[in-house]
């Protein structure tokens, strides 16, 4: 756990940001860490970039989720 905490930490800081929104630094500049993500924003239905299965949709505390079943199971 402590190793996936630190990489997820050190791939933030290296793509300048961890949000799918737009994200200015201070000089103006944007984030790249939208650009990270492999199925954020995608619909429910459209294919998995990585297996090809379809994306399927589920309602977790009142929000939208996206996900592969096949590539992020349920553990």
């Amino acid at each position: 756990l402590h190793r996936a905490i630190q990489q997820g930490l050190w791939s933030a800081i290296s793509n300048k940001g961890a949000s799918t929104d737009t994200y200015f630094r201070p000089n103006g500049t944007l984030g790249t860490a939208h650009f990270q993500f492999q199925v954020a924003h995608r619909l429910g239905g459209e294919l998995c970039p990585v297996c090809g299965t379809p994306i399927e949709r589920i309602v977790v505390r009142n929000r939208g989720t996206y996900f592969c079943p096949k590539c992020q199971p349920e553990s």
